[in-house]
């Protein structure tokens, strides 16, 4: 791997029974590294960009940086050993060799790792990885070299140490006693099924060639020993028409499966790309105005224990206060919850933590990444996971509208809450129908009178629907709806743009809540929509 005059490098070699131009397509195309590395796509060509899912909800880009068919495949990435650590350029290179016979040597070398011990372990995994997918190329290249392909991607956390993270999950796959050519079945309580024969194990990972529900190669592992825990993992490739139906039947109950058995600290992480360099962003997630356009409207204290108000909802009961936990313009910024939430009694009160991390892309583009932690692990947490996990998925869609429609615009917004007396789903249909948008799809043109409003839907989910308005004002309207226990809370994000927005919200703001009053009213009690 390393000597003391050379930079680390991760290096692994096989033989395969395959063209060069088969070995090409395997390792330098979308379709072919989905088939024995992890899902992805590849944009074909030096420069080209790479999307590559190592974890469920979790896509890392790269970038082509050698591109010679049928010989050499290189791409870069960055690579930080946590979140507020300089990352280092890691180098992939695939080098492809034909031999008599009919095949191929198959070389790939990573480098451009950083200096230390943390750098010099995830070396070593890196190579030990290497040498583990390529004999599942081997196998996909030998048995399936022209097969219609799918894949199973699931995953979870658990406290470490590694070795004991490792023992965990073999002994929930019902694997503990497994040795190489054994018959398998992993069948864990409540989960879905694979059955074929045990290929390769080590301390860290295994290797089962499938032939139940179809042909394919799963892999199971466990990777990284850090505060955050132990990440477990499950690869499946499936092969032969029947793998698309059996991967997208199989794979949400692989998930649910790992969820339940390795929650560890409860996390959400979500990504999206938006129009504009760091410092552009920032300006969006990061201060009073920008964070008020697509999240709440909020007052940031830009700086590291600085106080953020969010308004919720109308009212003091509609406040939460948090705390400035990480400012680092552009790349990183932070907060969690003043008050533990506590969502039934004796289930434990909990400090939600909220961090955004910002990557610029070529382009002038950036991706946000966003990250909630601090949930409970037991059931009572299961609603409120689902319901933040709903909203910031929202939101990141509302930042990208934010960030593609109305850059740099000054904002000002405004929340407003009513009711409809019926549960879900029906409440939100009422909702939608009330303004005469029942059936609206992206890209439909809105006229409406009352309130008036002329634009176009530029946002439409099962619980969501955003507006871009052109008149009376710039604006984006985001209507959305969330139980209240047998009826529908109908909630309203009026947010104006423009040098006079809070003019223009004072002049729409109050015909959309008339309009709400009037059609949707609020239960008298009132609701905590915190």
């Amino acid at each position: 791997m390393t000597s003391p005059d050379r930079p680390l490098h991760a290096s692994a070699e096989i033989e395969v029974a395959a063209t060069p131009e088969q070995v090409w397509r395997a390792i330098a195309t979308g379709p072919g590294i989905s088939a024995w590395f992890m899902p992805a796509e590849v944009e074909e060509r030096e420069g080209g960009e790479i999307r590559m899912r190592h974890e469920p909800g979790a896509d890392d880009r790269a970038t082509v940086s050698v591109w010679q068919p049928p010989r050499r495949f290189a791409y870069e990435e960055d690579v930080a050993l946590a979140p507020d650590q300089p990352p280092s350029r890691l180098a992939h290179e695939f080098l492809v060799e034909s031999r008599a016979g009919g095949t191929c040597v198959v070389r790939v070398v990573s480098s451009g790792f950083g200096d230390g011990a943390d750098w010099a372990e995830l070396c070593d995994v890196m190579e030990q990885g290497w040498r583990r997918v390529l004999g599942i190329l081997a196998v996909v290249l030998r048995e399936h070299p022209d097969d219609p392909s799918a894949s199973i991607l699931a995953g979870g956390r658990t406290r470490g140490p590694r070795p004991a993270a490792w023992l965990r999950l073999v002994d929930a796959l019902g694997l503990s006693a497994a040795r190489p050519g054994d018959r398998v079945t992993i069948s864990p309580p409540g989960g879905p099924a694979l059955t074929g024969v045990l290929d390769s194990r080590s301390e860290h990972d295994l290797v089962v060639r499938v032939d139940g529900p179809c042909p394919g190669v799963a892999l199971a592992y466990v990777f990284g020993d850090g505060e955050a825990g132990v990440n477990t993992g499950l690869r499946v490739f499936l092969f032969g028409p029947e793998a698309a139906g059996v991967a997208a039947r199989e794979e949400p109950r692989w998930q649910r499966w790992f969820a339940q058995a390795f929650p560890g600290p409860r996390e959400l992480v979500f990504a999206a790309e938006v129009p504009g360099t760091p410092d552009e962003v920032w300006e969006t997630i990061a201060t009073s105005r920008g964070v008020s356009a697509w999240f709440v409207p909020s007052e940031v204290e830009g700086r590291r224990d600085g106080r953020m108000v969010q308004h919720h909802g109308e009212g003091p009961d509609g406040i939460v206060t948090a705390t400035v936990t990480a400012w680092d313009p552009p790349r990183r910024f932070a907060f969690a919850a003043d008050d533990g939430w506590e969502p039934a009694p004796g289930a434990g009160a909990e400090r939600i933590a909220t961090e955004l991390l910002v990557e610029g892309r070529d382009g002038g583009t950036s991706i946000v990444r966003l990250v909630a932690s601090g949930f409970g692990t037991g059931s009572d947490w299961d609603d409120p996971v689902e319901r933040v996990s709903y909203g910031w998925a929202l939101c990141l869609a509302v930042l990208r509208l934010v960030r593609t429609s109305f850059a740099g615009r000054p904002s000002a917004s405004a929340i407003r809450n009513g009711s409809v007396p019926a549960p879900l789903p029906e409440g939100w249909a009422r909702y939608r129908a009330a303004l005469g948008l029942e059936d609206a799809a992206v890209g439909d043109s809105v006229a409406l009178t009352d309130p008036p409003c002329v634009g176009e839907v530029a946002h439409a989910a099962d619980r969501s629907l955003a507006l871009i308005v052109r008149a009376p004002a710039d604006a984006l309207v985001v209507l959305t709806a969330a139980d209240m226990g047998g009826r529908t809370l109908a909630r309203l994000q009026l947010t104006a743009f423009g040098d006079d927005a809070d003019t223009a919200l004072a002049r729409l703001e109050p015909a959309w809540s008339a309009w709400l009053e009037s059609r949707l009213p609020m239960v008298p009690a009132g609701i905590r929509t915190g």
